[in-house]
C-alpha cells in the first residue's frame, strides 16, 4: 500500500477489516491516529509514537490531557472547533485539511504540521494523518495533488463502489499494464468475457481512455 494512500481509501479497507491499524500504520511513514469524537487520540503508528515519545498504553492513560501536552493553544482556539464542526456534520465522503502546531518532545519544540482528517466508520470518531511541513517534500505542488486525489475519490465513490469484485480486479491487472488476451488466461475467462467486462467497466466509470482508467485504478488502490 502507497504511504500516500487517500484516507478515503484507507477508512473503507479498516471498515471491512481488509487491514488493521497496525497494517494501515506501518505504511505511513507521518503520524496516523485514530480519534475519539472528542479529538483525543486512540491510536498512534509507530511513526507516531516515535515522534510523540508516547507509548499507546500511554495514550489511553494521559486521555484528555493530550490536548494541553501536545496541541498549541492556538490549534486548539482556533482549529479544533472547526474540525468538532466538521465531525458533526457526519459527512462520511469528506475531508478536513488545517495547519495545525504538535509538541514534539524529544526535539522540545511545537511544529507546524499538515492535518488531515476525516470521519471513522470503526469507532464514530476521525482517521487522520498529521505530518510536520518541513518533512514535506514540496509542500504546495503536493499538498494540491493530494487534495486533487481526496476529491477525485469523494466524487467518484460511489461510481466505483457500482463495479463489480471482477470488475476491479481487471481494472488492477489493465493498470498493471496485462492485456486482454492475458488478463482471459490469468482469470480462466474467454477473451470475449474480459472484452465486456472493460466494456461494463468504461460505462460504468464513463470513461474512454486507459489514462481515465489508470486515474481510478491509481485512486482507488487497485494497483
Amino acid at each position: 500500500m502507497a504511504h500516500n494512500m487517500n484516507l478515503v481509501v484507507i477508512d473503507k479497507w479498516l471498515a471491512e477489516e481488509r487491514w488493521s491499524l497496525e497494517e494501515v500504520g506501518s505504511t505511513i511513514p507521518a503520524v496516523f491516529h485514530l480519534d475519539a469524537p472528542n479529538l483525543v487520540p486512540l491510536y498512534l503508528n509507530y511513526f507516531g509514537r516515535n515522534s510523540y515519545d508516547l507509548s499507546n498504553a500511554e495514550l489511553q492513560v494521559i486521555g484528555e490531557d493530550f490536548h494541553k501536552l501536545y496541541i498549541h493553544s492556538n490549534t486548539l482556539q482556533n482549529v479544533f472547533p472547526r474540525v468538532k464542526q466538521f465531525f458533526e456534520r457526519k459527512d462520511f465522503s469528506d475531508i478536513f485539511c488545517e495547519m495545525v502546531k504538535i509538541w514534539y518532545p524529544l526535539e522540545k519544540e511545537y511544529k507546524l504540521c499538515l492535518l488531515t482528517t476525516k470521519l471513522s466508520r470503526i469507532n464514530d470518531g476521525l482517521v487522520s494523518i498529521t505530518q510536520p511541513i518541513e518533512e514535506i517534500e514540496g509542500l504546495a505542488v503536493k499538498t494540491q495533488r493530494l487534495l486533487r486525489e481526496e476529491r477525485f475519490v469523494v466524487s467518484n465513490y460511489h461510481r466505483f463502489n457500482h463495479l463489480t469484485d471482477r470488475e476491479k480486479q481487471i481494472i488492477g491487472l489493465l493498470a498493471n499494464g496485462m492485456n486482454g488476451p492475458a488478463i482471459a488466461n490469468q482469470l480462466f475467462l474467454s477473451k470475449h468475457t474480459v472484452q465486456q467486462h472493460r466494456k461494463n467497466i468504461n460505462r460504468k466509470l464513463g470513461i474512454h481512455s486507459f489514462v481515465e482508467l489508470l486515474k481510478y485504478a491509481q485512486a482507488f488502490g487497485v494497483v
